[in-house]
């Protein structure tokens, strides 16, 4: 998927906590970048201005984790109109985020097996792009973890939020 592929892209570094490939100063900057920004629950109501920053500041920088490489991920799908449903998505600890795309918004967010036939995982960490029903065997950890939908966007939003950067 060309959105996965453009975070690897723009965010050239490997994530900062694959440590065993990952430098010591990677690990300082995404600290850096973290504290910089805050947490997502900071900004409740404001997820595009969160993902917004997220993917800026990692981009620039050279460096993040799950949480930077999806906002990244996800940016890069709301700025080319992708015309289905977008979410930003993180295991209920915060271990792990991603990017879900076309999930009906009447099935449960937390248990991606009812997510349906048509709703995928972008997981730009992972560098990886699955369908929901089969992450759960990829991802170990949806087995422990349900998922939380942190932010939802449809293209039928984008007028809206642009006029509201304006």
């Amino acid at each position: 998927m060309d959105a996965v592929s453009h975070t690897r892209r723009e965010i050239a570094n490997v994530p900062a906590n694959k440590w065993w490939k990952a430098p010591w100063d990677l690990y300082k900057c995404v600290d850096a970048n973290r504290k910089t920004l805050g947490s997502p629950s900071e900004y409740e109501g404001e997820g595009l201005k969160f993902l917004k920053a997220t993917a800026a500041l990692a981009e620039k920088k050279d460096c993040g984790n799950c949480r930077e490489f999806s906002a990244s991920t996800f940016m890069y799908l709301v700025n080319a109109g992708y015309l289905g449903s977008i979410e930003w998505a993180q295991y209920k600890d915060g271990d792990h985020a991603f990017v879900v795309l076309n999930r009906a918004e009447t099935t449960d967010g937390g248990a991606p097996l009812t997510w349906g036939k048509d709703c995928w995982i972008a997981d730009s960490w992972g560098d990886r792009v699955v369908q929901a029903k089969d992450y759960w065997d990829d991802m170990p950890g949806f087995k422990v973890y349900a998922p939380r939908i942190r932010f939802r966007y449809t293209n039928l939003n984008r007028a809206r939020l642009e006029s509201a950067d304006a």
